[in-house]
């Protein structure tokens, strides 16, 4: 047993994670299993389907379904329809 307020040294060994492409939670439009969200191309909103991996408050990992770079919709996607004509705003 340990006293209240005695220091400790911590390592916490985590997996780290290069070329992952992570989402707002915000922009799946559907859970899991049936995963999806809304990328722009060319203009138009198309809705795909895509697979995740780890959640967080953060992000959602997506592990099929969307390149790195794709534009995808966060906001309004509720009232988008595949096929929509839309107009992106990249948000930095």
């Amino acid at each position: 047993m340990m006293m209240v307020d005695t220091p400790v040294e911590v390592d916490i060994d985590a997996e780290e994670r290069t070329g992952v492409v992570f989402v707002p939670p915000i922009a799946l439009v559907s859970p899991a299993p049936d995963a999806a969200v809304f990328v722009v191309v060319d203009a138009v909103a198309q809705r795909r389907a895509v697979k995740t991996g780890v959640t967080t408050d953060q992000g959602v990992e997506i592990t099929a379904g969307l390149r790195p770079g794709e534009l995808v919709i966060t906001r309004g996607q509720g009232s988008v329809k595949d096929g929509s004509q839309v107009t992106a705003e990249v948000l930095r």
